[in-house]
C-alpha cells in the first residue's frame, strides 16, 4: 500500500497560514489520539464554521476612534495607513459595523 504522506508544501505558503496549517495538523492529530471531547470539537466545529459562513463577532470591530485609540494613532496617520493597506470600514447591508481588529493589528505596529 501506498504511503500517504502529505506531499503538500506548505512553506510556500505566509506565516500567518502556516502557522494555520500546522494547526490543523496538530488539531487532526489530537483529534485521532482521543484527546478532545465531543463537547470540545462540536464547540471548535461551530466556532470555524460560523466565521466561514459569514458570523460576524461584534468585539471584533471598532468604530474609527476606538480604531485610531486601538492602533495608536492620531486621526491623518490612521487614515493614511489605511488607505496605504487597503483596509476598509466593514459594512453590512450598508450599514458601517466598524474596523476588523485583524486588519488594524496589520498596521498597529507602523503606527508606534
Amino acid at each position: 500500500m501506498e504511503d500517504r504522506k502529505d506531499k503538500f508544501d506548505y512553506k510556500s505558503l505566509t506565516e500567518t497560514k502556516q502557522y494555520v496549517w500546522k494547526l490543523c495538523k496538530q488539531i487532526l492529530k489530537d483529534l485521532k489520539s482521543g484527546e478532545y471531547t465531543d463537547e470540545q470539537v462540536s464547540s471548535l466545529v461551530s466556532t470555524i464554521d460560523a466565521n466561514r459562513n459569514g458570523y460576524i463577532n461584534p468585539d471584533d470591530y471598532l468604530s474609527a476612534e476606538n480604531a485610531m485609540k486601538y492602533v495608536g494613532a492620531h486621526r491623518n496617520q490612521f487614515f493614511a495607513l489605511i488607505k496605504k493597506h487597503g483596509i476598509q470600514c466593514k459594512k453590512i447591508n450598508g450599514h458601517s459595523i466598524g474596523y476588523n481588529k485583524h486588519d488594524l493589528d496589520k498596521i498597529k505596529t507602523q503606527a508606534e
